[in-house]
């Protein structure tokens, strides 16, 4: 069963790849949507599938592969088709021939292709990975699930929903509105969110409305009110001094309802990242002091036929004295030069750096 588990989980993603890769195809409208015809933010708040996403998650991202891969033209690329086809000779032929199905023709994924996968990490108990997808024919995506585990599951009624759960770990449950998958090595306890409360709704939560309400290619919010939180409850179980557990109550107390919103889309060849976060001003001066603009510096040592380049400038000695102001590095002076090691690991890794990827002649990536 755990083969059959990494099958349905590796297909999963490529099936929110491949069948958001095609969604120009479609004749309702949602091609002129990709080409960036409209303007007006799509509202997913309200749909049925997100509201199993709960209001105290650590991480919701919203991910649309389809607007990434159809204005980038990624499929175009001869070495990543090259690398697909080589990895494709190794699937069984009834799987080879359901991806190739469903490359051609994505509805017959089972998945509705127009909307959004949203991915979550949960914050309660052991940490979960949630996925959630709108259902698109029930029919097409229970022969497909058979098909990537080779008829071996049977699915049961449970809730008004049909589930699928394999070796306590991993659970897929649908029904003709939605799909959920769920995964936790401890066990994936599906009731923690089916059925949620109306208040215990992320999509509900103001909090979190960038997230479900955007034509962004890919939305990530980072809720830091709850790390904060479980930051707090490790400190205050290893009896951290208390000095260190007040200093880090207050920085909780300022951070109340806070969260880091970061967008990705891609246009006229670049991808612009677009970030919002919601801190006291108190903390939003921090983050200014130590995220700074790149220049761009280190650009003309970058080969012209980079696909990928990654730019950042912070200033990590300002974060380190910030901590310390704060009393949130008094652990560290239990242990003789642990301050002045970080402090000195903090000034050398400050400044601008930059990372690229691109194929050489001999189509070997770098």
């Amino acid at each position: 069963m755990k083969k059959t588990a990494q099958t349905l989980l590796m297909a999963l993603f490529c099936f929110l790849f491949f069948t958001s890769c095609n969604n120009t195809k479609n004749e309702n409208g949602d091609a002129e949507k990709k080409a960036g015809k409209t303007s007006a933010a799509v509202d997913y708040s309200n749909s049925d599938y997100v509201k199993v996403i709960p209001d105290n998650a650590l991480v919701i991202q919203k991910i649309d592969l389809g607007n990434l891969v159809d204005k980038s033209g990624i499929l175009k690329n001869a070495v990543i088709k090259a690398k697909y086809e080589e990895a494709a000779k190794d699937f069984p032929s009834e799987i080879k021939q359901l991806f190739d199905k469903i490359y051609s023709n994505p509805s017959k994924s089972g998945i509705n292709i127009n909307s959004p996968a949203f991915i979550a990490l949960d914050g309660v108990g052991p940490v979960s990975m949630i996925i959630t997808c709108e259902m698109g024919n029930i029919q097409d995506f229970e022969a497909t699930l058979q098909t990537l585990a080779e008829n071996q599951i049977k699915p049961i009624e449970r809730n008004g929903m049909k589930c699928v759960e394999i070796d306590r770990e991993i659970a897929f449950v649908y029904d003709y509105e939605k799909l959920l998958v769920v995964l936790n090595e401890r066990g994936a306890y599906i009731n923690n969110y089916l059925n949620l409360p109306e208040n215990r709704i992320a999509a509900n939560s103001p909090k979190f409305a960038g997230c479900f309400k955007n034509n962004d290619d890919l939305t990530l919010v980072v809720n830091i009110e709850r790390v904060m939180e479980l930051a707090y409850a490790e400190i205050s179980r290893n009896r951290m001094p208390s000095e260190v557990v007040q200093a880090y109550n207050n920085l909780l107390n300022s951070c109340k309802n806070s969260v880091f919103i970061a967008s990705l889309d891609f246009k006229d060849g670049k991808v612009t990242l677009n970030s919002n976060i919601n801190l006291p001003q108190e903390y939003a001066g921090i983050i200014n002091d130590v995220i700074k603009k790149p220049t761009h510096s280190h650009f003309g040592y970058i080969p012209a036929n980079s696909f990928a380049v990654l730019n950042y400038n912070f200033n990590l000695q300002q974060l380190y004295n910030h901590m310390e102001s704060r009393g949130l590095l008094k652990e560290l002076e239990k242990e003789r030069g642990a301050k002045e090691l970080v402090s000195a690991i903090a000034s050398a890794l400050s400044g601008e750096w930059t990372a690229a990827a691109w194929v050489d002649r001999h189509d070997q990536e770098q």
